[in-house]
């Protein structure tokens, strides 16, 4: 997704869906994972209430038209979910 905003190959549709429902919908079900991997690993908790924080902050981002901004936190994104796999991996 970041390379398809970073390339500007979004459609006004593809935009209103990632403000309207991807982004905060992302948001939500992450802080979900969050409670549920708290009885498991407290990492594995802490990683997904940073990428709820972090999807709540792209679709902020994306309302202000800073697709820059987006485009960076979903790079930021991509490296939690790299580190949490290993981690949950690992255990």
């Amino acid at each position: 997704m970041a390379n398809n905003i970073k390339k500007k190959r979004l459609s006004l549709s593809d935009i209103g869906t990632l403000i309207g429902f991807v982004f905060s919908l992302g948001a939500r079900r992450t802080s979900d994972f969050s409670n549920f991997f708290k009885q498991f690993s407290n990492n594995l908790s802490d990683m997904k209430t940073e990428e709820s924080k972090l999807l709540g902050l792209c679709q902020s981002e994306a309302v202000a038209n800073n697709w820059k901004a987006v485009v960076e936190i979903l790079n930021n994104i991509a490296e939690i979910e790299k580190k949490f796999k290993k981690l949950l991996l690992s255990l």
